[in-house]
């Protein structure tokens, strides 16, 4: 039998190859494939993720101690590999989606303002939330009226 990391090593690469699938479909269906290279990275994360399951596997089939220890070991680097990769996707989503994320929490967060202060309820903190975000209230009553 092999040693216990084979075991852990075969599920949790099946699960990470399912995260990497989901991020190169979610890209492909987003149409954000063809600007950036994350769905190429995660294509080669989820290949390196899919062989140390193989070795993982092969390490766990296999009644040859030796032959067991290598396979064992490669499938080993190989994880360790694909998790660097799987931290660098994250790393790389988070960097090219952070300012659409960003502008559309600051969005809301005007939104919200604008709702209040048009409401007439406690219009001091609000009007100094505004002062502190160096925000022209006209200009923001423009450009949220265009909605």
């Amino acid at each position: 039998m092999a040693n216990k990391t084979s075991q852990h090593i075969l599920g949790t690469s099946a699960n990470l190859l399912g995260f990497c699938l989901f991020v190169i479909t979610s890209l492909h269906i987003a149409n954000k494939s063809e600007g950036s290279l994350i769905d190429e990275f995660t294509s080669i994360v989820a290949l390196f993720l899919t062989i140390s399951s193989v070795f993982s596997f092969i390490s766990i089939k296999t009644e040859d101690k030796q032959r067991e220890k290598k396979f064992e070991l490669l499938a080993d680097y190989l994880f360790i590999i694909s998790l660097i990769g799987v931290f660098g996707i994250i790393l790389f989503i988070i960097v090219n989606f952070w300012s659409k994320i960003t502008d559309s929490f600051l969005l809301l967060h005007f939104f919200i303002i604008y709702y209040l202060y048009s409401k007439s309820w406690t219009k001091k903190p609000i009007i100094s939330l505004i002062q502190f975000h160096s925000i022209n209230i006209q200009e923001l009553t423009v450009y949220l009226d265009s909605f």
